[in-house]
């Protein structure tokens, strides 16, 4: 084998590590995790104002619920991913992948609650990792809905080839609804809860806060609720 063989080889390897390295630290699974590692799991009763904390609770309504777009269920939190089915090669070497084509999240006021205590989340801008509990596909030989088709359009997502053959697109969402069980990362912050519009209670409550860096993070996936 000559140095040129050696040198492809070589880089070949080296590539290919990089590629797997990429897969396993800083996918959204693992970049979301490492995250949440960075503060402790907190009781809210024991959260200091201004650290960085970590809640598990159940979700209640501060406002009226959000309806999410595709499954029209009422909730507080909401992420819908749109993937298109790509394919390469041909013949025995043909292979699929799926491609983002369309995502979006919307956040609504929540009280996470634990036990007599509850938690503030009031952030516009959330970081979700939800269960992908709901979704259908669309494309040719698939049975598709109005709805979905209309769904993709109001979005300028193309739903057809230019020369009118169906995409496949699968269509993913998850929410966080009432009741359900959850763990939040930000920083904590005590506010007077007199100063929260449309809040019953009295007294001093823990509100979850961005960073200068970092969104607040959510999740009700049960691996991520595991992380000690």
């Amino acid at each position: 084998m000559d140095d040129r063989a050696i040198f492809i080889i070589i880089c070949v390897l080296v590539l290919f590590g990089c590629y797997l390295l990429y897969k396993l630290f800083y996918n959204r699974r693992a970049v979301f995790r490492r995250t949440l590692r960075k503060a402790p799991l907190t009781p809210i009763t024991n959260a200091k104002d201004g650290e960085l904390v970590r809640v598990i609770g159940t979700v209640d309504y501060l406002d009226q619920p959000l309806t999410a777009p595709f499954s029209k269920r009422k909730g507080v939190f909401y992420y819908l991913r749109v993937e298109e089915r790509k394919t390469s090669g041909s013949g025995s070497s043909k292979s699929h992948h799926w491609t983002k084509v369309h995502d979006e999240h919307r956040a609504k006021r929540f009280w996470v609650v634990e036990g007599k205590h509850r938690a503030l989340v009031d952030e516009e801008e959330v970081e979700g990792f939800l269960e992908m509990d709901e979704g259908d596909v669309t494309g040719f030989g698939i049975a598709s809905t109005k709805q979905i088709e209309k769904f993709l359009m109001k979005r300028k997502v193309k739903t057809h080839e230019w020369y009118g053959m169906p995409k496949t697109l699968g269509c993913k969402e998850g929410i966080v609804s009432k009741g359900e069980r959850v763990v939040v990362w930000g920083r904590a912050q005590w506010v007077d809860a007199a100063e929260i519009e449309g809040s019953k209670y009295q007294g001093k409550v823990l509100r979850i806060t961005a960073t200068d860096v970092d969104p607040v993070h959510l999740s009700d996936k049960a691996d991520v609720l595991s992380i000690r």
